[in-house]
């Protein structure tokens, strides 16, 4: 793309919400030899593999990295962004608005995530020793995998966070309203949409009158799974196992009814 085609989309950008913007943003962390012009430079995320030109003034770009004190910024900072599998170790996160962010594989040990927002946030994988966790959110969150031994969860809020066997959770903690997804749990009538669920092992699950809509299941285990009265509209089924499964008036991705 041409640079003045580029400049035009950056006056624009300065016009936009300030929610967007700082959304919008993210493009920086791929710009090489663009001359950024009226940008402030503490607008902008510097991640450790961002490569800016030389002419851009990062003394007050904010940089995510280990022990980052992000608290007191703007709230939706970190929202929808990807910052899977960085090192945000001992970093306060406290207040912030981390709703749908990909933190995957990420390295939190020992952060501040008090009074956090992280629903829907992917958190696969993701390393959560000695986290404080008081009164953070994590509504709807993908914690298949991770490891939160030690953490603090005071009034942690975890409706519809789901978990498998090999997520840690510290001793005494609260699942009675999180989600179990492992091979043959009973999710009948489980609300799901639009969260990545690709390559989880949902065989001989009872998934019967669940909403499922818009959800990836590429290369998901299905197999012998009971998806009577399920709404699969929208979901992505490439490459997954349906050897054996049950299917009475479901609904499929394209919105055709299929029947067994």
């Amino acid at each position: 793309m041409d640079t003045p085609i580029l400049d035009r989309l950056i006056e624009e950008l300065k016009v936009m919400p300030e929610d967007l913007q700082y959304r919008v943003l993210e493009f920086a962390r791929t710009l090489v030899g663009l001359q950024i012009h009226g940008v402030p430079g503490k607008e902008l995320l510097n991640f450790a593999e961002t490569i800016f030109p030389a002419n851009v003034d990062l003394s007050q770009a904010i940089p995510i990295i280990s022990g980052v004190n992000l608290s007191g910024h703007h709230k939706y900072l970190l929202s929808c962004r990807d910052l899977h599998s960085l090192n945000l170790s001992r970093a306060n996160l406290s207040g912030l608005y981390m709703n749908d962010v990909n933190l995957s594989g990420a390295n939190l040990n020992e952060s501040n995530l008090s009074n956090t927002r992280l629903s829907h946030a992917n958190l696969k994988g993701a390393s959560l020793i000695g986290v404080n966790l008081t009164k953070a959110s994590l509504g709807g969150a993908n914690l298949r995998n991770a490891d939160l031994s030690y953490s603090i969860m005071t009034n942690t809020n975890l409706v519809g966070a789901f978990y498998n066997s090999e997520t840690i959770f510290p001793n005494g903690s609260d699942l009675s309203k999180a989600i179990y997804l492992e091979s043959g749990a009973n999710l009948s009538n489980i609300f799901f949409t639009k969260i990545n669920l690709s390559r989880v092992n949902l065989s001989n699950t009872n998934l019967s009158n669940s909403i499922l809509k818009y959800i990836d299941l590429s290369y998901a285990n299905l197999s012998n799974a009971n998806l009577t009265n399920a709404n699969l509209e929208g979901a992505i089924l490439d490459g997954a196992n349906l050897e054996g499964a049950i299917f009475s008036t479901t609904i499929m991705p394209d919105g055709s009814v299929r029947n067994n």
